[in-house]
């Protein structure tokens, strides 16, 4: 038997990937239509849900087939749907302070209250939450014996400062430039 009588094992693999175009994609084009999508989302979705059945077929060796392609296709879909559900209920969201009557607290009000927490209390909740450090960096910076021991005197630092907002019964206002 000669080589090139015999199909190889790309060229099956390639009449499959059209056999699947041929057959899978135009229903599912319809799908995405009828469900209020375009053309280009059904080919984007399509190709990767193919990627994800050929990364399949390379793990498991086990045959696919169109049902198969286009439960995932299905999946593809309904997993974009929530994602762009979700999208426009974070971009349709009210802030809370925007416009005209949003004023910035100021800065030297908080910084006095945390520097009555001590000053290495204010040094931890500066290192955190102004320069972002992870708890990892702060332990080494400030000599804790882990991340744990950081993360709980961060806890201590802040109930320190909650406790001066109760004591003298401060307000977000009381904090407004």
């Amino acid at each position: 038997m000669s080589g090139a009588t015999t199909p190889t094992r790309e060229a099956l693999r390639i009449s499959r990937f059209n056999a699947f175009y041929h057959q899978v994609f135009p229903a599912f084009a319809g799908f995405i239509k009828q469900k209020g999508g375009d053309l280009a989302l059904a080919k984007d979705l399509f190709q990767e849900a193919l990627l994800l059945v050929y990364e399949q077929k390379l793990r498991h060796d086990q045959p696919v087939s169109e049902g198969y392609l286009f439960g995932i296709c299905r999946h593809l879909w309904h997993q974009y749907r929530r994602q762009q559900s979700r999208q426009e209920r974070w971009d349709n969201r009210t802030e809370p302070h925007t416009g005209e009557h949003y004023q910035e607290p100021s800065s030297s009000k908080i910084l006095t209250l945390l520097s009555r927490a001590g000053e290495r209390c204010l040094e931890l909740l500066t290192s955190f939450y102004y320069h972002r450090q992870s708890m990892q960096e702060i332990a080494a910076a400030f000599g804790f014996s882990g991340e744990r021991s950081a993360t709980v005197q961060k806890y201590k630092c802040l109930e320190k400062v909650r406790d001066q907002v109760q004591q003298n019964q401060w307000t977000y206002e009381d904090f407004l430039a």
